[in-house]
């Protein structure tokens, strides 16, 4: 990991998606160093979270975005805020980490160990 201001570590970016394949709506996964992730698009802003449910340790391979902007778990339901991951509705009582996406020309890009 390179150094970054003050001696931290810089987070490392790696590209995940094209940016055409991550549709404002829905939820796009994809993975990075085996860490599944899970990509949204709303209002054009992508935001990148950890890809597994925080209830029931699930990969939201089959997860959908409702109509109020929340990524929905397909084994029990729970909803997370697609803006900043904060859990909507349980089973669930822990957010889903967000994880520092940037779009740099047609990628995106995601730091999944930051």
């Amino acid at each position: 990991m390179a150094a970054g201001v003050n001696g931290e570590a810089a987070a490392e970016f790696v590209a995940v998606a094209a940016l055409e394949d991550v549709r404002e709506g829905y939820v796009t996964m994809a993975e990075a160093e085996g860490l599944p992730i899970v990509l949204t698009r709303v209002e054009s802003t992508v935001r990148a979270f950890d890809g597994t449910c925080t209830h029931a340790d699930f990969t939201f391979e089959t997860a959908r975005l409702t109509r109020s902007c929340e990524i929905e778990c397909p084994i029990h339901g729970a909803r997370f805020s697609a803006v900043d991951g904060t859990v909507v509705k349980g089973p669930a009582t822990e957010p889903l980490p967000e994880l520092p996406c940037r779009v740099e020309g047609d990628a995106v890009l995601v730091a999944p160990f930051a």
